[in-house]
This record gives C-alpha cells, structure tokens and sequence, in this order.
C-alpha cells in the first residue's frame, strides 16, 4: 500500500507520525509532500527543516514526479496544500481523505459557506480526517456524509517515561526549589484568540487567595508588549515569567518541571498540540471546551478539568483548586499521561491510519471503536451562542 501526504510545511507535529508509517510501509510506500517553506514566524518559535527520506518539497523541478506519485498513490492524505495538486486524483475517483479541522470558526466564514461548498465538491465526496472535534459538523453543511468522517487530530511526540512516579518527584523537586505550592505554565503564540491575558487574572485572583504559585508564560507575538505590561502594572514580577519563544523541545523540560498547563484559547483553536504535549508530560490540564482537541482528548473530572470558553472566573476557580489539592493533580495527571501513551500516540495513530486505508481500500468501514480513525460524531461548534 502506498500513501501519499500533502501539507504546507514539514515540522514536529507530523514528523513522528510520518516516521511510524515510513517504518510500516517501507521505502517508496510512504511520502511526505511539503508545498511552502516554514514561514519566519514558526522560525522564531524553533520550528526547524528535518533531513528525512520520505520527505518531498513541490516545485517546479519536482512537480511532474510528484504528481505521478498523487496519482499512482493508493491513498492521498490531503492537508493544507493546494486544491489543483488533487483534481486529476479526485476526478478518476481515487480515494482521498481531508485532513482537516473546523471550517467555520466565526460567523463570517459560516456565511461563506456556498463558496466553500462549491470549491471543494470533489473533497466532500471523498473521506474527512478530523484534526478538530468540531469539524465534521462543518463538512456535513457542505455535502460530507457523517459516516465518512472518522477522528483525527495533531500526533507530536509522546515520550514514554520508565516512572511516572519520578515525573512528579520532579515537579514537587521544581516546587519546593521555589518555595511555592504550585507550578502553572501557559505555551502559545501571544495572540489575541489565544488569550495570554487570562493568566494575569488568574495570577491576581491566586495573590487574593494566598496560595504561592509561578506562571512561566513561553511564546511570541504582537501581545507581547501589552502582556509586559500587565506584569508589571499588577506587581506580578517575579511570579509570572514571560520567557519568549522558546525551541519545542525544551518546552517539554518546562512541561514536566509543571503541575498545572493552561490552554485558553477560543474557537479559533483548530487542535492545539501543546495539549498533547502537556498531558504526556503528566500536567493536570485546564483547557477551554471550544478548543479543537479536547472532546477528541479530554474527559473532564477524569485526565483534565474543561471551563466555560472565555470564562476567566471559571479558570480561575478550577486553577486554584488544582492548587489546593496535590492529590487530584497527580491523579489528572497520570490519567493525561495513559491517554497519550495508550490512545494518541504517534504509534497508534500510525497503525489505525493503515487499517483505515485497507478498509476503504477494500469498501469496509473502519475497524477502530476509539480513538485517531473510529467514527466521528457530529458535534455542535455553539460560536452562534458567544
């Protein structure tokens, strides 16, 4: 079997993945296709070029032998890639699956929906992977069938760890280091969906309720200023450290020096794989409930705790409760770090791909019950309500 995947640039996020089925189906089996360089921006938050063999860049030099290997492929993943590099694949009726997540994040775009519709009538007959809990619900309006939407997502890394008991020897090492009863860290680009803001209310709302705390605050942006700002206007110097960018892998070593991992981002969230990686890393995870990932990931009260979108008060409370009970966090956190090692790695996403693919490529339906590649249901994305 031979499968063929089309995106935009190449980086951490899909190299794990790409290694397992580079492994399971051999050379020439298995392409990566990248079609843009890695813009300047993800440069700045170490994003960085791997030297890999399955690995393809589209150009004019390579377009012609890259376009045989989409026709001739048994499966083509498509992902953020250009719409014509398929047509020819989609017109003979060869099997592609999108990989994609939500479309329609804000009323604008749902309005447009007609024009998505029409643009991509040869995708919506095809097969939808979806990198977002909230996806298949916005292909369903533009001509997808529910039962050939199955789960998707992000698959960066999942370390295993020899014991976990040590993981959380280190963050209890990492917090009696500072003389603090709990160690939070927030990760993302400092952009407005993403709202870095929401830590400094938290911050101030832990100062009014005297528990001892540091928030490591990594990433980079147009925000940063204004974040700079708030530090320092509110006295939190010294508590809430903004880092800057910082390369993902020494983001991990933060993660597992961390109890407690933030993730405040709206609708806007496609995914977010710092999810992943924060519950690999044993975090006891606050995320918001319209993030992408979290009904594919989460189950709140069991491997994390969910708060209203955009409810800072409700973060707030839940972030100090983790604070004030050590226990629950060990226990959200193991249960985080079964989720990714036993259900969402790299691995497993690998494996399920293939027995997708030769399921379809034999007229099946799915033989995955959980987890990347069982059967997606359709969720509501409740932007309409905000």
């Amino acid at each position: 079997m031979k499968i063929v995947y089309l995106s935009n640039f190449f980086n951490h996020h899909q190299k794990f993945l790409s290694d397992v089925l580079y492994e399971h189906l051999g050379e020439g089996n298995y392409y990566f296709v990248e079609t843009s360089a890695i813009p300047e921006t993800q440069k700045k938050l170490g994003y960085h070029s791997y030297d890999v063999p399955y690995l393809l860049q589209y150009n004019e030099q390579t377009k012609a032998k890259i376009d045989r290997i989409v026709m001739e492929a048994d499966i083509v993943q498509f992902g953020e890639a250009p719409a014509s590099m398929i047509k020819k694949r989609a017109r003979a009726g060869k099997i592609i699956l999108r990989d994609d997540e939500r479309r329609y994040k804000a009323l604008v775009k749902y309005l447009k929906w007609p024009v998505y519709t029409y643009n991509s009538l040869f995708l919506n007959k095809g097969y939808l992977l979806a990198a977002s809990a909230f996806a298949p619900r916005d292909y369903l309006l533009s001509g997808m069938r529910p039962s050939r939407c199955f789960k998707w997502g992000y698959f960066p890394e999942v370390k295993r760890y020899e014991d976990i008991d040590r993981i959380f020897a280190r963050k209890q090492t990492y917090r009696e280091s500072k003389g603090i009863d709990v160690s939070l860290l927030w990760v993302a680009r400092l952009i407005d969906w993403k709202h870095p803001e929401s830590t400094i209310k938290v911050a101030k709302f832990l100062d009014r309720n005297n528990i001892r705390y540091e928030l490591n605050i990594i990433g980079a942006g147009p925000l940063e200023d204004k974040m700079k700002k708030l530090i320092e206007s509110n006295g939190l110097s010294g508590r809430v450290n903004l880092l800057g960018p910082i390369p993902p892998e020494k983001v991990r070593l933060y993660m597992e020096d961390s109890d407690v991992f933030m993730f405040t981002s709206d609708q806007n969230e496609g995914w977010g794989a710092t999810l992943n990686e924060s519950m690999n890393s044993a975090c006891a995870v606050v995320v918001g409930d319209m993030i992408g990932a979290v009904p594919f990931l989460m189950k709140d009260g069991e491997n994390g705790l969910m708060f209203k979108s955009k409810d800072w008060e409700d973060l707030a409370q839940k972030v100090k409760f983790l604070a004030q009970n050590p226990d629950v966090r060990v226990t959200l956190g193991t249960n985080a770090y079964k989720t990714m090692t036993e259900n969402w790695s790299p691995n497993v996403a690998g494996n399920n791909l293939i027995a997708l693919c030769e399921a379809l490529l034999n007229e099946k339906d799915t033989p995955i019950a959980e987890g990347p590649c069982s059967k997606a249901k359709i969720m509501c994305s409740n932007w309409r309500k905000r």
